[in-house]
């Protein structure tokens, strides 16, 4: 859909104040505050010139990131923060069901953030299989996968570790192919399996901005997105 000149105008002024300030941020967000000044139109159909436009002037800028969250929202979303900037430390808008984490229980931040580059064909996406972490830092295991893996809330799933190879691999713990592990997780009441910064840092996967996670009914494997 092709926005009329005073939204994208609109777009672009918020945009470049949001980052002119260093402004730890969404898309959605940019958004919310083109509404606020008059612009009569839709996230959906904003989200993708917002965040090309985000791209163009955070690359300007030079020291522009971004890491994939969880913000409370049905999807998780790209926070764009500075290089310097802990996106652990993000604020979603809506916290509704989710715990207020103090600073201390907050990861670092992560390690060797990576600029906005020119090139991404669509900046607005989040591609299949990628996911990032919730603001201590967790890595959920999506419902999906688990189900599929066989298993549901209260049983339990091994992670084996893997440095070599980047990787942290999950089974089924009374399953034939459960094999070694370096620790269990329960599977929560909403069938979901949260990864710690610990278990990460030891499959070396810790304070990355995005995960790869797949799975089949065997196994399912967690890996750095690249």
């Amino acid at each position: 859909m092709t926005l009329s000149v005073e939204v994208q105008e609109l777009v672009n002024q918020v945009v470049s104040e949001f980052v002119g300030e260093g402004k730890m941020f969404t898309a959605f967000e940019v958004s919310l505050e083109v509404k606020k000044r008059g612009g009569q139109e839709r996230h959906r159909n904003m989200r993708e010139y917002v965040h090309e436009t985000i791209f163009r002037i955070g690359i300007e800028r030079g020291d522009y990131s971004r890491t994939l969250m969880d913000v409370g929202a049905p999807e998780q979303a790209w926070v764009y923060h500075t290089i310097a900037a802990n996106p652990y430390d993000y604020v979603p808008l809506d916290r509704t069901g989710m715990d207020t984490v103090p600073a201390h229980a907050r990861p670092r931040g992560v390690r060797n953030p990576m600029k906005l580059t020119a090139g991404l064909s669509s900046p607005f996406a989040i591609p299949a299989g990628a996911y990032g972490t919730d603001q201590r830092g967790r890595l959920c295991i999506p419902v999906s996968l688990l189900t599929q893996l066989g298993v549901g809330p209260g049983q339990r799933v091994n992670v084996l570790c893997d440095p070599a190879n980047e990787q942290a691999v999950l089974t089924k713990a009374s399953g034939p192919d459960a094999g070694n592990s370096d620790t269990s997780y329960a599977v929560e009441g909403d069938g979901n399996v949260r990864l710690t910064q610990g278990t990460l840092e030891k499959a070396t996967l810790d304070g990355l901005q995005c995960y790869r996670i797949e799975g089949n009914d065997t196994v399912i494997s967690v890996r750095k997105y690249s």
